[in-house]
């Protein structure tokens, strides 16, 4: 999100106007002034009813409050962009008038076969599909609004199959960097990686998220790890395993 407020003037406009949000305004202090001890503190206090309503943090006898964090990024989006979702989708039914809006903070990418070249197609099609009005049963061709970005989970059968791999490989260098969906042309701005713990690591070790960014400003990827002390840049002929695609206007 900070890389996207940096190179997307539409994106940061979009932040700027909701700046009372508290993951906005954490994004538009950490871009101001940088990542310091009090970004970490602030977090953890966004985080605290994000996560204790997924587990009940620990208390101990000196007052201090311990957060378990493991939780899966998608249950983390949910939380984050409650309120602002990657599109709305409106079905009114011209036969019985019934109407039935959907908010959608990620988008399923059916894919084929795990090649993301076919990411455009199957984003096309599956918004130019008629739906069946719950109601009646009558078909209706739905109304899509996008927000300024869209959160992307790629997916193939054959994940589905294999039961200990739910992430897609990709080449950094294949994923489309511009895509076109709701009549809007969006930017490729990163994707999200799960990290396995290392097996030297106790059992209780349960992994992190790390994100590689695209910088179209000067066409770059980067690697942010919160484990390392800062930024590296990473080949475009890098293969990842991505659980989620960042575009925004």
């Amino acid at each position: 999100m900070c890389s996207s407020y940096v190179d997307s003037d539409v994106y940061a406009e979009s932040l700027n106007t909701n700046g009372t949000d508290i993951l906005f305004k954490l994004v538009i202090n950490a871009v101001r002034d940088g990542i310091t001890a009090q970004t970490y503190k602030k977090r953890a206090f966004f985080l605290k009813p994000i996560i204790s309503d997924y587990k009940q943090p620990n208390e101990t006898p000196d007052g201090l409050t311990i957060l378990d964090s493991a939780c899966t990024a998608n249950h983390m989006f949910q939380k984050l962009f409650e309120k602002y979702p990657s599109y709305t989708e409106v079905r009114e039914c011209l036969t019985c008038s019934y109407i039935q809006t959907k908010l959608s903070i990620t988008i399923t990418a059916n894919l084929p076969t795990e090649s993301i070249n076919f990411m455009q197609d199957v984003l096309k099609s599956r918004f130019e599909e008629q739906r069946k009005c719950i109601q009646c049963a009558s078909s209706i061709q739905p109304i899509y609004t996008s927000g300024r970005y869209i959160l992307i989970e790629p997916v193939t059968n054959k994940q589905g199959q294999n039961k200990t791999k739910f992430d897609l490989p990709i080449v950094l260098k294949d994923i489309p960097t511009k895509i076109n969906v709701f009549d809007k042309q969006f930017t490729l701005r990163g994707l999200i990686n799960f990290l396995q713990p290392s097996k030297c690591l106790s059992m209780d070790a349960i992994g992190h998220y790390v994100s590689y960014n695209w910088r179209d400003t000067n066409n770059s990827w980067e690697r942010y790890d919160d484990l390392l002390n800062c930024i590296r840049h990473v080949r475009p002929s890098t293969k990842i395993n991505c659980q989620f695609i960042m575009y925004t206007l």
